[in-house]
């Protein structure tokens, strides 16, 4: 499943690969359920599309004591998200809230 950052053409940015979306939303949004890989994976599309923008794949990280994802961009602003709960294969699951993100 694939989501997207609400833009005026949203299919032709990078996607979001997820394992699920929340069945509640944030501010009328979608809440995706996905791998900090895949969140990194995604980044980095971004910031290959938007080579100007403030993109950062490296400041994709997981706190190693809490298990928090962590997004620091360009600008030093950050988001965190709490684990969710994990993949069969161990890997950790976060519910993105707080970005706009669509489903098409």
């Amino acid at each position: 499943m694939a989501v997207y950052i609400d833009t005026e053409d949203p299919t032709s940015s990078p996607a979001l690969e997820c394992e699920s979306v929340r069945a509640e939303r944030w501010n009328g949004f979608v809440v995706p359920v996905t791998t900090a890989r895949a969140f990194r994976e995604f980044i980095a599309a971004w910031q290959a599309m938007d080579p100007n923008g403030t993109w950062s794949p490296t400041g994709v990280t997981v706190e190693p004591n809490t298990e928090r994802l962590v997004y620091r961009d360009g600008d030093d602003n950050e988001d965190r998200w709490g684990l969710y709960g994990v993949t069969e294969t161990g890997d950790g699951l976060y519910a993105l809230d707080g970005w706009t993100w669509i489903e098409e």
